[in-house]
């Protein structure tokens, strides 16, 4: 099925702007391919702030690239929503972002 995975090792933190670089593939028994022109949406939810959208495209080689905006705050709960869509299918991976460090 479409799996979505962060490229890089990222902790996220409030105030911060990181660049995301996300791999989309479709798995199948023996090999993992590429998924080109995928639908990438990602999302900054948080308690205290409201809601940010990033959307983009996979490249040919699976990857797409983006730099989010992380709002700064020091109470409640916040995370990244990235989201992969095709045709048929759909997978997301979720991130806590912690508050100010």
């Amino acid at each position: 099925g479409l799996l979505v995975r962060l490229l890089d090792d990222i902790e996220f933190y409030a105030g911060e702007t990181p660049m995301l670089r996300v791999l989309v593939t479709n798995r199948n028994v023996e090999q993992e391919n590429p998924v080109g022109n995928a639908a990438v949406s990602i999302k900054v939810l948080g308690t205290t702030f409201r809601p940010m959208l990033h959307s983009v495209k996979t490249h040919k080689d699976g990857i797409a690239t983006v730099s989010i905006q992380i709002p700064q705050f020091t109470s409640g709960r916040a995370a990244v929503l990235i989201k992969a869509n095709t045709k048929d299918q759909t997978a997301e991976v979720r991130c806590i972002i912690h508050p100010k460090r």
